[in-house]
């Protein structure tokens, strides 16, 4: 929740403490209300069709990381068993752009941990 100042007018003000009080809730609680009430009215300014389709764009982008990241386990999941490297960052390479350039490092740096385990491993094969 984030906290917010605002200024009201007098009549506002007096509006909004009477509904508090008569419905026994907190000014702000009943200002949290309205607002929630008019976020699910149709035909409010954040319904707009430019909104609904961004929202439909995300939506569709998240569908595509889903599939995506179905593939991108399916490959690792072959690849670990495979032990080829080479493989494994081809399949992290693909994720860049999809994955925060935090999370794209931990995976190189993870995979590298892993290749530096498989020539260790390797010496005593």
């Amino acid at each position: 929740m984030k906290r917010t100042q605002i200024y009201l007018s007098e009549d506002q003000h007096e509006f909004l403490r009477r509904m508090a009080f008569e419905q026994h809730k907190s000014f702000s609680q009943v200002i949290r209300d309205m607002v929630e009430t008019f976020c699910k009215s149709p035909g409010n300014p954040g319904d707009s069709p430019a909104t609904r389709e961004r929202e439909e764009v995300g939506q569709a982008h998240e569908e595509k990381l889903k599939v995506a990241e179905k593939e991108v386990k399916k490959t690792i999941g072959r690849v670990l068993k495979s032990k080829d490297i080479d493989e494994v960052k081809e399949v992290a390479e693909s994720l860049k752009g999809y994955v925060s350039e935090d999370r794209y490092e931990q995976l190189n740096t993870a995979i590298e941990e892993y290749r530096k385990s498989l020539e260790e491993l390797s010496k005593f094969s």
